[in-house]
């Protein structure tokens, strides 16, 4: 009963936490080398602009464009700007974003006249010219996963089937102009490619169809097996991957039951609990199986349900920024991180002084993934790819890292 308990205390904060969003920066732009200077009309019109554009989010439909200076019209210190967040995205989350946007646009490009800036969830935009309804043909970003397919072939054959049918659909919407679709990877186990494809809601059905014809026409020619990519205009974009990065109409539907469920009886809370936990625990073996199959690189049979991917742990730490550092020790610097699931962690990442090799550590990783006890921080994983050696641990907010592992005077040397 103790255990029930503990298990459904440790559900009803994880379900909390699913309502918190990750937001993840993909790709920016400085446009142009034109500049302004501090405490300029520019610079001020800039800061008003950028202030009011999270105020929006509530009464757009995911998307706005000023279409007028924030000072005098025509004045040569005007500055437009818009933002566009994803169309499966809650208010709520495109609230969060296009607020996280505003801050990091002015740190990505200072004193530039003129960016862009991609999240996964939004996109932000300001300028010093006006901006038109008709497609931009530039920039174009782009991004694409390091890791490969087995059979390139055969997944470019159905990316290239998947994709196409975005097109019709989401040019026709008339709301939010953005279609997505799952469809199953042959021979891997269960695996799924998910596609999604969006425009700005102001164009037209023409416009729509020309710019998402161009991006994922773009997006076929230049990825070669990757298991995921995405190709980014400010009037419209293409993504996809083997893992779900939006949200696919079942789960809605689940977690409005859900929602329901809560509401209703805490009894019933406690029974989904249960079985969620139990879903999601053997949904995250069947995908590392399926990853296994699909992803070829280098791998560590024994400890493959452990191990976490670089780039996730930089995504988690802000790439490991100061500001999530919790301290340092003999092993190297420990950062706080979240996971995009909203998992809090503590990632330990082994210093290029270290004389621990690859041997010693995977056998260390053996030894303390074994380990379980009341006084020793849960190891969750660990990261082993380019020249990083990355321990991930639960995070503990009561205290550091370092204090917890050996605060306690235990006589198990960890690391």
């Amino acid at each position: 009963m103790t255990k029930l308990f503990a298990i459904l205390i440790f559900m009803v904060s994880f379900l909390a936490l699913e309502t918190e969003s990750t937001i993840t920066i993909s790709e920016y732009s400085c446009l142009n080398s034109s500049t302004f200077t501090l405490n300029s009309t520019y610079e001020a019109n800039l800061r008003l602009l950028l202030q009011s554009l999270p105020s929006h989010t509530n009464s757009s439909n995911g998307f706005f464009d000023t279409n007028m200076s924030m000072g005098e019209p025509n004045d040569a210190e005007a500055v437009y700007g818009r933002f566009l967040c994803r169309g499966d995205v809650t208010k709520e989350v495109c609230l969060e974003c296009v607020k996280a946007a505003s801050v990091s646009i002015k740190e990505k490009c200072p004193m530039v006249k003129a960016a862009i800036l991609w999240y996964d969830e939004c996109m932000l935009q300001y300028s010093n010219r006006n901006f038109f309804p008709a497609t931009d043909e530039v920039p174009i970003l782009e991004s694409y996963n390091r890791r490969n397919v087995n059979q390139p072939t055969d997944f470019m054959r159905l990316l290239e089937k998947t994709l196409k049918q975005l097109i019709t659909r989401a040019a026709k919407r008339s709301d939010k102009k953005y279609a997505s679709k799952e469809a199953p990877v042959k021979g891997y186990r269960g695996a799924t490619l998910y596609t999604f494809a969006q425009c700005r809601p102001d164009l037209s059905a023409a416009h729509c169809e020309d710019c998402l014809q161009n991006v994922i026409s773009i997006l076929l020619t230049k990825q070669t097996g990757k298991s995921g990519g995405r190709i980014l205009r400010s009037s419209c974009f293409a993504r996809f991957g083997i893992s779900p990065f939006y949200t696919v109409e079942k789960k809605r539907h689940f977690s409005s039951r859900l929602t329901i469920g809560i509401t209703s009886a805490t009894l019933a809370v406690g029974l989904l609990c249960v079985m969620l936990w139990f879903t999601l625990k053997r949904e995250r073996s069947k995908r590392n199986n399926v990853e296994e199959d699909l992803i070829v690189g280098s791998k560590i049979s024994e400890l493959h349900s452990l191990q976490f991917d670089v780039g996730t742990i930089e995504a988690a730490t802000d790439y490991f920024s100061n500001r999530n550092k919790l301290g340092e020790g003999g092993f190297g610097p420990v950062y706080r991180g979240t996971l995009p699931c909203g998992g809090k962690i503590a990632a330990k990442r082994l210093s290029q002084s270290s004389k621990q090799g690859v041997r010693e550590f995977k056998n260390e990783v053996e030894l303390v993934a074994k380990l379980q006890h009341r006084n020793l921080v849960r190891l969750l994983g660990f990261a082993m790819e380019r020249e990083e050696t990355i321990l991930v641990y639960e995070y503990v907010p009561n205290g550091s890292l370092d204090q917890l592992l050996f605060g306690l005077r235990l006589s198990l040397h960890l690391l």
